[in-house]
């Protein structure tokens, strides 16, 4: 067998060699379009961080959803209290009233012995107590109905104190104090409202919740008007209490004299 001589070695040599520099410009190639693929996803994924809401993105965020106000209802008046009452019993506290004052005592003149002279002490002029305007519960009062009928659908699953303020004119009276006081089933009672809070007794109304439920009670409770400045200007208008749906609200009115 013949040996290959030198020209045909270099031709086999250098066409192995081309061969390796085509697949290492193929690989170069290869590798560059890698690396630009992974830029470019690179700065899509920046854009989509930084801009969620942007058309490059297919998985945009949920539009937030916009919060409408709706309209509050104005309360208005239902019915008005009866222009008079059958007499129910009441129990007027008149220790406790502050209308009138009482005279304070005043120093009594006496005369200091003297050896030369005698000398009189003057007492210090005291001035005249004046009778203070007040509220007292207009006749009729307090009046005993049913729940339902000032509205609502309570029916005996309530029990409560409610009425109005009247000023001497006959008008309505708002921003006086009421405190109902005293005790139930054993236990203190302290509330406080405003006249003109409960508008669906009309208006300078007022409402006080006592209970779930009627129940039976003998002048234990208290109704009180206070004005601006904490002093009471009504006497303590004690009411008795009873169980029966159909008087399970008691209505008190309050008249200035």
């Amino acid at each position: 067998m013949a040996k290959p001589n030198k020209s045909e070695k270099n031709t086999r040599i250098s066409h192995k060699t081309g061969n390796k520099g085509s697949l290492d410009v193929l690989w170069n190639l290869l590798t560059m379009v890698a690396l630009m693929v992974v830029l470019c996803l690179g700065l899509y994924f920046i854009s989509v961080f930084i801009y969620p809401t942007s058309f490059l993105n297919v998985f945009p965020p949920p539009t937030p959803i916009t919060i409408v106000e709706m309209p509050t209802a104005t309360a208005t008046s239902i019915n008005q209290l009866p222009p008079t009452w059958t007499p129910a019993p009441v129990i007027v506290s008149l220790a406790t009233e502050r209308a009138t004052s009482t005279l304070q005592p005043t120093d009594t003149p006496f005369v200091l012995p003297s050896a030369t002279a005698t000398s009189t002490f003057t007492p210090i002029p005291t001035s005249t107590p004046t009778k203070m305007t007040g509220y007292v519960p207009q006749t009729g009062s307090p009046f005993y109905v049913a729940a339902d009928s000032k509205g609502g659908s309570r029916g005996c699953a309530w029990m409560g104190v409610a009425g109005q303020v009247f000023n001497a004119n006959g008008a309505p009276v708002q921003g006086l104090t009421l405190l109902l006081g005293g005790e139930l089933e054993g236990k203190r009672v302290h509330l406080r409202t405003l006249s003109g809070s409960a508008t669906v007794y009309g208006p300078g109304g007022y409402e006080f919740k006592l209970r779930d439920d009627p129940m039976k009670s003998k002048g234990t409770l208290f109704v009180q008007v206070y004005d601006q400045y904490g002093n009471a200007v009504s006497p303590e208008v004690y009411f008795w209490t009873y169980d029966d749906c159909d008087k399970n609200l008691i209505l008190i009115n309050f008249g200035q004299e």
